[in-house]
């Protein structure tokens, strides 16, 4: 688990569906998780938690190294006859 899945667990036991809505956006799980901590609060914890644990954290940023392999590779075959643009 990523640092920021731990900091959305700690979140969970505080305030449960801010984690799920993190994670998920706005959806149905969101909507479940109200209903659970209405119902009682350990539940809407426990769906919190499973959540944040099923769903891992994404980095935003790309794979700087495969993302540049196979795109310049790409460009560099099919437009051979023009210059490199850092030339």
């Amino acid at each position: 688990m990523d640092s920021n899945d731990w900091l959305l667990i700690i979140l969970a036991f505080l305030i449960p569906p801010i984690p799920v809505i993190v994670k998920k956006g706005c959806s149905n799980s969101v909507f479940l998780n109200i209903l659970l901590c209405l119902l009682g609060g350990v539940f809407g914890i426990i769906h919190a938690v499973y959540v944040v644990a099923t769903n891992p954290y994404e980095s935003p940023y790309y794979d700087f190294e495969s993302y540049r392999s196979s795109s310049c590779s790409s460009k560099r075959s099919s437009s051979s006859s023009l210059p490199h643009p850092n030339v």
